[in-house]
């Protein structure tokens, strides 16, 4: 037996829901509303029920008659097609789950769907329910990539399961003077919320999808009050980075997350979701899910979340089902008639739906505050500054980069103060002004910070505060990493030509690889370094922040290099250098100045 729970029916859809052991907040009503509300469909709560076996799957329905190319072929309330909620979904089952029940449970769900115009379904299933490996032998699971969960059971499993430099970071946003604190949210702090996340989103070049109205901050604060904590980092009593999180039957979720531009480099998101945790934990819930990478791939927002817990890893899963093939195909017919830029060997599903924004967005998923539009297709305004010898090579490193097909950058100049506005760098391009014009960029721009002395790299950051700048990594086509999957990058960096890492590796924020840089296995670097070129470092060096290593200079393994350290060309450094000095020699050694 199939039904059908309309939302109208609020207080027997979470029964339903309650009824279920292992119901998720993603289920219930209250979620629901507020994309109901941001205009994703009509949310119904589908239910069945058979002698063994019952389960419940929550949906957004969506009226094709209103796509535009259907241009009154379709009658309103004929056809329809059907998406999980923005989040995570799949149908929840209790009892017998044996091939035969499953097998039943799949001819009348198909039937049921075809009876009653559905057309298609796409379902993003729960890594933490699990919920993907009961559809797999009905043929409609696609593995995509990993997310993450931190074990919430002691405090002592959430801080043990964080690597080294994870810790590290933890430490650097307290000693930062980061504090944070938490509370149910309420209009003044969901106003600060969305004031700090919508800049995040316009920051990373969010698709307009990602931008959500007042109206859907008060469905959460009328629907789900009791079940949203909102946690905040303050630096010098101003709310620095803020994120939502959503907790219920024993599981809590990052849900929505900003962090103001010139604060990034705090690391109060460590902190932020570390103090989540202890919360967590303090609240008798069992496991804190962060969430995966950019499209679910293993980019350096998984490896932010990875940071997070060693062994935390959870299978990310996607549906697409097809009930009714011919009139899928009419719909594809239709609008391929109608737009001649419509590429029907898309993977975006359903196909007929595909846009320019959303067919690189369809499994990005809630969980991270650095959602951003990646379609090389759309090329990206960049500049540089700093128009000295390293500029120019970064600007030769973008071409290259664009030869390779690796990104699609617009590059439009240089920023300098010590230039005048206009100013010809060789065949590059020109100085567009200096710190105060960069400011006053009013429209997204990536930007490269091309200077080689750590501390002024340092103090160039910190002196950019508008929120539409960003700083992707530029990496030469030809950097080469052994083992990518533990491999782990902050923001920023510069890679240039044949720089190799093999396993384990982990950089931080705004470093500069000069060329033939070497990094061995568990090799740990903070942020604002410059290696100069051909610089080794063997396996589990550990580099902190501001250090500049020169040309043909060794770093021998297990040595930590502090913060603020110079090792001149060619030396070797074979012992722990103190922090602000100066290192010469083969073996190096400690040089005073006077």
């Amino acid at each position: 037996m199939f039904k059908i729970i309309p939302f109208e029916q609020k207080s027997l859809w979470d029964e339903t829901v309650n009824s279920f052991k292992n119901y998720d907040i993603y289920y219930f009503h209250g979620y629901v509303d507020a994309f109901r509300i941001h205009g994703d469909g009509e949310p119904i709560l589908i239910y069945y029920e058979s002698n063994y076996l019952r389960g419940i799957y929550v949906s957004m329905k969506r009226d094709l008659s209103l796509l535009p190319f259907t241009n009154g072929m379709i009658k309103p309330g004929e056809w329809f097609d059907l998406t999980s909620p923005y989040g995570y979904g799949g149908w929840l089952f209790e009892g017998e789950l044996t091939d035969e029940e499953l097998f039943s449970f799949n001819k009348e769900y198909r039937s049921y769907m075809l009876v009653h115009h559905y057309v298609c379904n796409f379902v993003r299933y729960n890594p933490e329910l699990h919920n993907a490996e009961i559809m797999r032998p009905l043929g409609c699971v696609a593995d995509l990539g990993k997310t993450v969960s931190i074990d919430l059971s002691t405090k002592d499993a959430i801080w043990n399961n964080i690597i080294s430099q994870g810790r590290n970071k933890i430490r650097k946003a307290i000693k930062n003077g980061i504090t944070i604190k938490h509370s149910k949210p309420n209009r003044e702090l969901m106003k600060i919320f969305k004031e700090i996340y919508d800049m995040t989103m316009k920051r990373d070049h969010a698709i307009e999808y990602y931008f959500f109205e007042d109206t859907f901050y008060q469905s959460l604060l009328d629907n789900l009050i009791n079940y949203t904590e909102l946690f905040y980092a303050l630096k010098d009593d101003k709310v620095v980075a803020v994120s939502i999180m959503l907790y219920t039957n024993g599981r809590m979720h990052y849900h929505l997350s900003g962090t103001l531009s010139e604060y990034r480099n705090l690391a109060s998101t460590n902190l932020l979701l570390y103090e989540a945790a202890l919360w967590g934990n303090s609240m008798g819930l069992k496991s804190f899910h962060l969430g995966g990478g950019l499209g679910s791939g293993n980019d350096n927002l998984y490896k932010f979340k990875s940071s997070f817990n060693k062994q935390g890893d959870n299978q990310f899963s996607i549906g697409k089902e097809i009930f009714n093939n011919e009139m899928y195909d009419q719909l594809v017919s239709w609008r391929e008639d109608q737009d001649a830029q419509f590429d029907k060997s898309s993977s975006f599903f359903p196909v007929y739906r595909q846009s320019s924004e959303n067919q690189n967005e369809q499994i990005i998923t809630i969980h991270n505050s650095n959602i951003k539009s990646v379609d090389k297709d759309i090329p990206k305004k960049i500049a540089v500054y700093g128009a000295g010898g390293l500029g120019r090579e970064v600007a030769g490193g973008i071409q290259r980069i664009n030869s390779a097909n690796k990104e699609n950058w617009e590059f439009i100049g240089f920023y300098d103060d010590n230039l005048e506005v206009g100013a010809q760098v060789s065949h590059y391009g020109k100085v567009l002004g200096g710190m105060n014009d960069l400011n006053a960029v009013d429209e997204p721009l990536a930007l490269a910070i091309a200077v080689g002395s750590p501390q002024i790299r340092k103090q160039i950051r910190e002196r950019i505060t508008n929120p539409n700048i960003y700083f992707p990594n530029l990496i030469a086509p030809s950097f080469k990493v052994l083992d990518p999957q533990t491999f782990k990058m902050g923001q920023g960096n510069i890679i240039q030509d044949s720089c190799s890492a093999t396993c384990d590796v982990t950089v931080g924020d705004f470093n500069v690889f000069n060329g033939a840089n070497v990094l061995g296995h568990d090799v740990v670097i903070g942020d604002f370094n410059v290696l100069m070129p051909s610089v080794h470092l063997s396996g589990a060096v550990e580099v902190g922040n501001c250090n500049l290593l020169g040309v043909d200079s060794v770093v021998l393994q297990m040595v930590k290099i502090g913060n603020n350290v110079t090792l001149g060309a060619g030396s070797v450094l074979m012992v722990k250098p103190k922090d602000g000095n100066t290192y010469i020699g083969v073996p190096a050694k400690r040089f005073d100045f006077k």
